[in-house]
Protein backbone atom coordinates (compact mmCIF):
# COMPACT_ATOMS: atom_id res chain seq x y z
CA UNK A 1 0.00 0.00 0.00
CA UNK A 2 1.57 3.30 -1.24
CA UNK A 3 -0.40 6.51 0.77
CA UNK A 4 1.44 9.94 0.04
CA UNK A 5 1.33 12.30 2.55
CA UNK A 6 0.10 16.29 1.35
CA UNK A 7 1.12 18.67 4.17
CA UNK A 8 -0.03 22.03 4.39
CA UNK A 9 2.78 23.10 6.32
CA UNK A 10 6.32 21.48 7.09
CA UNK A 11 9.38 22.03 7.79
CA UNK A 12 11.56 24.30 5.96
CA UNK A 13 15.56 25.87 6.46
CA UNK A 14 13.91 28.71 8.12
CA UNK A 15 11.84 26.62 10.52
CA UNK A 16 12.97 23.23 10.97
CA UNK A 17 10.47 22.92 13.80
CA UNK A 18 7.22 22.84 11.56
CA UNK A 19 4.75 20.43 10.81
CA UNK A 20 6.89 17.72 12.47
CA UNK A 21 4.00 15.30 13.17
CA UNK A 22 3.41 14.94 9.47
CA UNK A 23 6.38 13.26 9.64
CA UNK A 24 5.54 11.20 12.79
CA UNK A 25 2.62 10.06 10.92
CA UNK A 26 4.35 9.15 7.95
CA UNK A 27 7.01 7.42 9.97
CA UNK A 28 4.22 6.03 12.03
CA UNK A 29 2.40 3.97 8.62
CA UNK A 30 5.99 3.02 7.86
CA UNK A 31 6.52 0.83 10.79
CA UNK A 32 3.27 -0.68 9.83
CA UNK A 33 4.27 -1.84 6.50
CA UNK A 34 2.67 1.32 4.57
CA UNK A 35 5.01 2.80 1.70
CA UNK A 36 4.37 6.42 3.11
CA UNK A 37 6.01 9.43 1.51
CA UNK A 38 5.22 13.22 1.51
CA UNK A 39 5.35 15.94 -0.94
CA UNK A 40 5.34 19.09 -0.12
CA UNK A 41 5.45 22.41 -1.91
CA UNK A 42 7.75 25.14 0.48
CA UNK A 43 6.13 28.66 0.80
CA UNK A 44 9.29 30.76 2.60
CA UNK A 45 8.33 34.10 3.90
CA UNK A 46 9.95 36.85 1.46
CA UNK A 47 11.24 38.34 4.69
CA UNK A 48 14.18 35.79 3.96
CA UNK A 49 14.82 36.55 0.62
CA UNK A 50 18.41 36.96 0.29
CA UNK A 51 20.40 36.39 -2.89
CA UNK A 52 22.06 33.03 -1.17
CA UNK A 53 18.64 32.24 0.16
CA UNK A 54 17.18 32.66 -3.83
CA UNK A 55 20.37 29.98 -4.70
CA UNK A 56 19.16 27.38 -2.51
CA UNK A 57 15.50 28.58 -3.15
CA UNK A 58 14.29 29.15 -6.97
CA UNK A 59 11.01 26.80 -7.05
CA UNK A 60 13.40 23.37 -7.62
CA UNK A 61 12.53 19.94 -7.14
CA UNK A 62 14.88 18.07 -4.56
CA UNK A 63 14.14 14.24 -3.12
CA UNK A 64 15.09 13.26 0.49
CA UNK A 65 15.77 9.59 0.67
CA UNK A 66 15.56 8.88 4.30
CA UNK A 67 13.18 6.76 6.61
CA UNK A 68 10.33 8.72 4.77
CA UNK A 69 10.80 9.58 1.11
CA UNK A 70 10.31 13.65 0.81
CA UNK A 71 10.10 15.40 -2.30
CA UNK A 72 9.98 19.09 -2.21
CA UNK A 73 9.53 22.63 -3.75
CA UNK A 74 11.54 24.82 -2.88
CA UNK A 75 9.94 28.04 -3.12
CA UNK A 76 8.53 31.24 -2.00
CA UNK A 77 5.25 32.49 -0.61
CA UNK A 78 4.44 35.14 -3.21
CA UNK A 79 0.95 36.02 -2.35
CA UNK A 80 0.64 34.73 1.30
CA UNK A 81 -2.60 33.20 2.78
CA UNK A 82 -4.93 34.64 0.17
CA UNK A 83 -7.81 32.32 -1.66
CA UNK A 84 -5.67 33.07 -5.40
CA UNK A 85 -2.15 32.29 -3.26
CA UNK A 86 -3.82 28.92 -2.15
CA UNK A 87 -4.80 27.92 -5.23
CA UNK A 88 -1.49 28.51 -7.01
CA UNK A 89 0.41 26.20 -4.34
CA UNK A 90 -2.30 23.63 -5.11
CA UNK A 91 -1.18 23.64 -8.92
CA UNK A 92 2.57 23.85 -7.80
CA UNK A 93 1.97 20.74 -5.51
CA UNK A 94 -0.08 19.16 -8.66
CA UNK A 95 3.69 19.27 -10.70
CA UNK A 96 5.25 18.26 -7.58
CA UNK A 97 3.12 14.94 -7.23
CA UNK A 98 4.00 14.24 -10.66
CA UNK A 99 7.83 14.55 -10.04
CA UNK A 100 7.16 12.18 -6.86
CA UNK A 101 5.69 9.46 -8.88
CA UNK A 102 8.37 9.80 -11.69
CA UNK A 103 10.80 8.49 -8.57
CA UNK A 104 8.89 6.48 -6.16
CA UNK A 105 6.13 5.14 -8.23
CA UNK A 106 2.36 5.94 -8.18
CA UNK A 107 0.52 6.54 -4.84
CA UNK A 108 -2.45 3.80 -4.04
CA UNK A 109 -3.99 6.86 -2.03
CA UNK A 110 -3.13 10.62 -1.36
CA UNK A 111 -3.22 11.90 2.41
CA UNK A 112 -4.13 15.68 2.36
CA UNK A 113 -3.34 17.36 5.68
CA UNK A 114 -5.63 20.82 6.41
CA UNK A 115 -8.38 21.26 4.07
CA UNK A 116 -7.10 24.32 2.79
CA UNK A 117 -4.82 23.67 1.13
CA UNK A 118 -2.63 20.45 1.67
CA UNK A 119 -6.49 18.81 1.04
CA UNK A 120 -7.79 20.94 -1.55
CA UNK A 121 -4.53 19.94 -3.19
CA UNK A 122 -5.27 16.29 -2.34
CA UNK A 123 -8.70 17.08 -4.26
CA UNK A 124 -7.29 17.87 -7.54
CA UNK A 125 -3.93 15.74 -7.62
CA UNK A 126 -6.26 12.75 -7.15
CA UNK A 127 -9.15 13.46 -9.79
CA UNK A 128 -6.20 13.90 -12.19
CA UNK A 129 -4.66 9.97 -11.00
CA UNK A 130 -7.84 8.49 -10.85
CA UNK A 131 -7.39 7.33 -7.27
CA UNK A 132 -8.96 8.01 -3.37
CA UNK A 133 -8.08 10.92 -1.18
CA UNK A 134 -8.69 11.65 2.38
CA UNK A 135 -8.59 14.79 4.78
CA UNK A 136 -7.55 15.11 8.11
CA UNK A 137 -8.50 18.99 8.97
CA UNK A 138 -5.99 20.29 12.06
CA UNK A 139 -6.83 23.96 11.27
CA UNK A 140 -7.48 26.29 14.05
CA UNK A 141 -9.60 28.85 11.73
CA UNK A 142 -12.12 25.94 11.57
CA UNK A 143 -12.26 24.90 14.81
CA UNK A 144 -13.50 28.75 15.97
CA UNK A 145 -15.11 28.99 12.35
CA UNK A 146 -14.68 29.95 8.68
CA UNK A 147 -16.58 32.92 7.93
CA UNK A 148 -14.84 33.89 4.27
CA UNK A 149 -17.44 32.63 1.89
CA UNK A 150 -14.95 31.45 -0.84
CA UNK A 151 -12.81 29.35 1.98
CA UNK A 152 -16.04 27.97 3.27
CA UNK A 153 -16.73 26.65 -0.04
CA UNK A 154 -13.64 25.36 -0.73
CA UNK A 155 -13.63 23.40 2.35
CA UNK A 156 -17.01 21.99 1.67
CA UNK A 157 -15.85 21.02 -1.66
CA UNK A 158 -12.75 19.16 -0.26
CA UNK A 159 -14.64 17.38 2.56
CA UNK A 160 -17.73 16.22 0.34
CA UNK A 161 -15.62 14.11 -2.35
CA UNK A 162 -13.12 12.91 -0.46
CA UNK A 163 -12.92 9.74 0.87
CA UNK A 164 -13.04 10.10 4.44
CA UNK A 165 -12.49 13.20 5.95
CA UNK A 166 -10.52 13.05 9.85
CA UNK A 167 -9.96 15.33 12.50
CA UNK A 168 -8.12 15.58 15.07
CA UNK A 169 -10.57 15.72 17.85
CA UNK A 170 -13.77 15.92 18.62
CA UNK A 171 -14.19 19.34 19.14
CA UNK A 172 -12.86 19.85 15.86
CA UNK A 173 -14.97 17.05 14.42
CA UNK A 174 -18.41 19.79 15.98
CA UNK A 175 -16.69 22.38 13.83
CA UNK A 176 -16.33 20.37 10.10
CA UNK A 177 -19.63 19.06 10.16
CA UNK A 178 -21.50 21.52 9.62
CA UNK A 179 -19.84 21.93 5.78
CA UNK A 180 -20.50 17.73 5.21
CA UNK A 181 -23.72 17.55 3.72
CA UNK A 182 -25.09 15.03 6.25
CA UNK A 183 -21.67 12.73 6.52
CA UNK A 184 -19.64 11.83 9.08
CA UNK A 185 -16.41 12.30 10.00
CA UNK A 186 -13.69 9.94 11.89
CA UNK A 187 -11.43 11.33 14.84
CA UNK A 188 -7.99 9.96 14.59
CA UNK A 189 -5.41 12.13 16.92
CA UNK A 190 -2.09 12.96 15.94
CA UNK A 191 1.05 11.10 17.17
CA UNK A 192 4.10 11.02 19.45
CA UNK A 193 7.56 9.74 18.81
CA UNK A 194 8.09 7.60 21.95
CA UNK A 195 11.38 6.83 20.89
CA UNK A 196 12.54 10.95 20.98
CA UNK A 197 10.26 12.13 24.02
CA UNK A 198 11.76 10.14 26.37
CA UNK A 199 11.87 10.61 29.99
CA UNK A 200 14.65 12.59 31.61
CA UNK A 201 18.03 10.44 32.40
CA UNK A 202 18.35 12.59 35.78
CA UNK A 203 14.91 13.31 37.93
CA UNK A 204 13.87 16.47 37.89
CA UNK A 205 14.80 19.11 40.87
CA UNK A 206 12.29 21.17 41.76
CA UNK A 207 14.11 24.83 43.28
CA UNK A 208 13.15 26.92 41.48
CA UNK A 209 9.92 25.28 40.34
CA UNK A 210 10.04 25.63 36.13
CA UNK A 211 7.19 26.43 34.24
CA UNK A 212 7.47 25.78 30.34
CA UNK A 213 5.77 27.08 27.09
CA UNK A 214 6.37 25.82 23.81
CA UNK A 215 3.98 27.67 21.09
CA UNK A 216 4.48 30.52 18.68
CA UNK A 217 4.37 33.92 20.15
CA UNK A 218 0.89 35.33 19.22
CA UNK A 219 -1.92 36.80 20.89
CA UNK A 220 -4.06 33.66 20.84
CA UNK A 221 -1.68 31.86 22.50
CA UNK A 222 -2.00 34.28 25.90
CA UNK A 223 1.55 33.64 26.92
CA UNK A 224 0.79 37.12 28.73
CA UNK A 225 -1.70 34.90 30.68
CA UNK A 226 1.15 32.73 32.25
CA UNK A 227 3.99 36.15 32.63
CA UNK A 228 1.24 38.08 34.59
CA UNK A 229 0.82 34.80 37.27
CA UNK A 230 3.30 34.11 37.46
CA UNK A 231 4.80 37.84 38.41
CA UNK A 232 1.56 37.08 41.07
CA UNK A 233 3.01 33.57 42.18
CA UNK A 234 6.39 35.65 43.15
CA UNK A 235 4.61 37.78 44.63
CA UNK A 236 3.27 35.58 47.07
CA UNK A 237 6.94 33.97 47.64
CA UNK A 238 7.00 31.12 45.30
CA UNK A 239 10.12 30.18 44.28
CA UNK A 240 9.00 29.91 40.13
CA UNK A 241 10.33 30.76 36.53
CA UNK A 242 9.11 30.78 33.35
CA UNK A 243 10.59 29.75 30.09
CA UNK A 244 9.39 30.48 26.29
CA UNK A 245 10.20 28.68 23.56
CA UNK A 246 8.95 30.43 20.62
CA UNK A 247 8.97 33.14 17.87
CA UNK A 248 6.37 35.47 16.97
CA UNK A 249 4.96 38.81 16.53
CA UNK A 250 4.09 39.12 20.43
CA UNK A 251 7.52 38.54 21.36
CA UNK A 252 9.02 41.92 21.56
CA UNK A 253 5.66 42.84 23.92
CA UNK A 254 5.99 39.60 25.63
CA UNK A 255 9.71 40.90 26.93
CA UNK A 256 8.45 44.68 27.93
CA UNK A 257 5.44 42.58 30.10
CA UNK A 258 7.91 40.33 31.87
CA UNK A 259 10.45 43.88 32.80
CA UNK A 260 7.02 46.14 33.40
CA UNK A 261 6.41 43.80 36.22
CA UNK A 262 9.59 43.51 37.53
CA UNK A 263 9.96 39.49 37.03
CA UNK A 264 12.51 40.06 34.09
CA UNK A 265 14.94 37.48 36.07
CA UNK A 266 12.71 34.94 36.60
CA UNK A 267 11.51 34.55 32.70
CA UNK A 268 13.76 33.38 30.09
CA UNK A 269 12.76 33.81 26.15
CA UNK A 270 14.93 31.25 24.29
CA UNK A 271 13.57 31.90 20.08
CA UNK A 272 12.42 29.20 18.50
CA UNK A 273 14.19 25.58 19.39
CA UNK A 274 14.55 22.86 16.91
CA UNK A 275 13.25 19.52 18.21
CA UNK A 276 16.30 18.17 20.46
CA UNK A 277 16.49 21.66 22.37
CA UNK A 278 12.52 21.15 22.75
CA UNK A 279 13.23 17.98 24.26
CA UNK A 280 15.90 19.16 26.48
CA UNK A 281 13.92 21.90 28.05
CA UNK A 282 10.62 19.46 28.18
CA UNK A 283 13.45 17.46 30.60
CA UNK A 284 14.41 20.46 32.68
CA UNK A 285 10.93 21.65 33.61
CA UNK A 286 8.63 20.59 35.88
CA UNK A 287 5.38 21.22 34.22
CA UNK A 288 4.29 22.60 30.82
CA UNK A 289 1.46 25.68 31.04
CA UNK A 290 -0.50 25.91 27.74
CA UNK A 291 -2.74 28.91 27.92
CA UNK A 292 -4.26 28.88 24.48
CA UNK A 293 -7.26 30.65 23.42
CA UNK A 294 -8.10 27.71 20.52
CA UNK A 295 -6.36 24.30 20.11
CA UNK A 296 -7.63 21.37 17.29
CA UNK A 297 -5.43 19.25 19.47
CA UNK A 298 -1.85 20.15 20.95
CA UNK A 299 0.95 17.82 20.23
CA UNK A 300 3.28 19.68 22.60
CA UNK A 301 1.10 18.23 25.33
CA UNK A 302 1.64 15.00 24.31
CA UNK A 303 5.41 15.44 23.35
CA UNK A 304 5.31 16.85 27.49
CA UNK A 305 3.22 13.57 29.25
CA UNK A 306 5.77 11.35 26.44
CA UNK A 307 8.75 13.17 28.69
CA UNK A 308 6.65 12.59 32.33
CA UNK A 309 5.77 16.31 32.61
CA UNK A 310 2.37 17.16 33.61
CA UNK A 311 0.64 19.42 32.04
CA UNK A 312 -1.81 22.46 32.52
CA UNK A 313 -3.81 23.39 29.60
CA UNK A 314 -7.00 25.07 29.03
CA UNK A 315 -10.71 24.06 28.05
CA UNK A 316 -9.92 25.06 24.46
CA UNK A 317 -10.97 22.43 22.07
CA UNK A 318 -8.12 19.81 21.67
CA UNK A 319 -6.52 20.01 25.11
CA UNK A 320 -9.92 19.06 27.37
CA UNK A 321 -9.61 15.38 25.13
CA UNK A 322 -6.05 15.28 26.15
CA UNK A 323 -5.78 16.18 30.02
CA UNK A 324 -7.67 14.69 33.00
CA UNK A 325 -7.29 15.35 36.39
CA UNK A 326 -4.61 12.62 36.69
CA UNK A 327 -2.08 14.51 34.29
CA UNK A 328 -2.18 18.12 35.26
CA UNK A 329 -4.86 20.65 35.50
CA UNK A 330 -7.68 22.62 33.00
CA UNK A 331 -8.62 25.74 33.47
CA UNK A 332 -11.05 28.47 31.42
CA UNK A 333 -9.24 30.06 28.50
CA UNK A 334 -8.97 33.60 29.30
CA UNK A 335 -8.50 33.51 32.99
CA UNK A 336 -5.66 34.78 34.59
CA UNK A 337 -7.29 34.26 38.08
CA UNK A 338 -7.96 30.54 37.13
CA UNK A 339 -4.40 30.08 35.72
CA UNK A 340 -2.66 31.42 38.81
CA UNK A 341 -4.60 29.02 41.08
CA UNK A 342 -3.77 26.16 38.99
CA UNK A 343 -0.08 27.25 37.97
CA UNK A 344 -0.15 27.33 42.55
CA UNK A 345 -1.42 24.12 42.40
CA UNK A 346 0.94 22.83 39.97
CA UNK A 347 3.95 23.54 42.23
CA UNK A 348 2.71 21.68 44.96
CA UNK A 349 0.96 18.59 43.71
CA UNK A 350 3.35 15.58 42.63
CA UNK A 351 2.40 13.10 39.73
CA UNK A 352 3.43 9.92 38.90
CA UNK A 353 6.03 10.58 35.96
CA UNK A 354 5.55 7.02 34.29
CA UNK A 355 1.58 7.50 34.23
CA UNK A 356 1.96 10.25 32.08
CA UNK A 357 4.30 8.69 29.71
CA UNK A 358 2.16 5.62 29.63
CA UNK A 359 -1.20 7.61 28.83
CA UNK A 360 0.24 8.82 25.66
CA UNK A 361 1.49 5.87 24.99
CA UNK A 362 -1.57 4.19 25.22
CA UNK A 363 -3.68 6.64 22.57
CA UNK A 364 -0.99 8.29 20.63
CA UNK A 365 1.98 5.92 20.68
CA UNK A 366 3.00 5.37 16.24
CA UNK A 367 1.21 1.52 16.98
CA UNK A 368 -2.05 2.84 18.12
CA UNK A 369 -2.22 5.62 15.68
CA UNK A 370 -0.89 3.97 12.86
CA UNK A 371 -3.01 0.96 13.38
CA UNK A 372 -6.60 3.49 13.05
CA UNK A 373 -5.01 4.76 9.55
CA UNK A 374 -4.51 1.53 8.30
CA UNK A 375 -7.35 0.41 8.93
CA UNK A 376 -8.91 2.94 7.14
CA UNK A 377 -6.67 2.69 4.20
CA UNK A 378 -7.52 -0.87 3.71
CA UNK A 379 -11.50 -0.20 4.32
CA UNK A 380 -11.16 2.30 1.33
CA UNK A 381 -9.14 0.62 -1.28
CA UNK A 382 -10.77 -2.78 -0.81
CA UNK A 383 -10.02 -5.96 -0.46
CA UNK A 384 -7.52 -6.61 -3.54
CA UNK A 385 -5.02 -3.82 -1.78
CA UNK A 386 -5.44 -5.02 1.64
CA UNK A 387 -4.51 -8.77 0.82
CA UNK A 388 -1.40 -6.91 -1.24
CA UNK A 389 -0.21 -4.86 1.49
CA UNK A 390 -0.89 -7.54 3.74
CA UNK A 391 1.42 -10.64 1.88
CA UNK A 392 4.08 -7.16 1.57
CA UNK A 393 4.04 -6.39 5.57
CA UNK A 394 4.75 -10.67 5.99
Amino acid sequence: MHVLLLPSWFDTVDKPWRGTFFRDQATALRRRGVDAGIAFVERRSLGHLRPRALHKSHFQVTFEHGEVPIARMRGWSVVAQTVPGGLLWCSLMRRLVHRYIDVYGMPDLIHGHAGLWGGYAALRTASELGIPYVVTEHASRVLVGEREPRRRQLLAETYQHAAAVITVSRALQRSVEPLMNGRRTIVVPNTVDLDFFTMPRKPRTRTPFRFLTVCDLVASKRVDLAIRALATLRQRGVDATLTCAGTGKEAAALEQLARDLGIANAVTFTGALPRDAVRRELHRANALVHPSLFETFGVVLIEALATGLPVLATRCGGPSEIIDPSLGELVDPGSEDQLTAAMLRMTERTFDANALRASVANRFSYDAIGAQLVSLYQRILGDRYAERWELAAG
